[in-house]
């Protein structure tokens, strides 16, 4: 069974952790102030179907993988876990993500 572990960037670290197939971390807080508005989720989501936008979009934040190199890099999220079987999506984020401890 393939799977992905999305997370908040405090979680890149999963990438080496051999937890999941895959480790895709979000650009976005979602704790206080402005969300990021649908158009904003929605670029960042939907890959880079227009090459001259500069953007940062979730591919960009994923490192190659054995089983399909690059092949991720322009394509939708939801495209690519339907082309490569992906079965899992787990969420990981920190239950407390303002919290200072000490």
């Amino acid at each position: 069974m393939k799977r992905m572990i999305v997370t908040s960037s405090s979680g890149v670290g999963l990438t080496y952790a051999d937890r999941a197939d895959m480790v895709v971390p979000l650009i976005f807080r979602f704790v206080s102030g402005p969300l990021p508005t649908s158009h904003h989720l929605d670029e960042f989501l939907d890959g880079r179907l227009n090459p001259g936008i500069p953007e940062v979009i979730w591919a960009d934040l994923v490192s190659r993988s054995p089983q399909t190199g690059l092949a991720h890099k322009n394509v939708a999220l939801v495209r690519f876990c339907e082309i490569y079987g992906v079965e899992l999506i787990e969420l990981w984020f920190d239950p407390n993500p303002n919290n200072n401890c000490g």
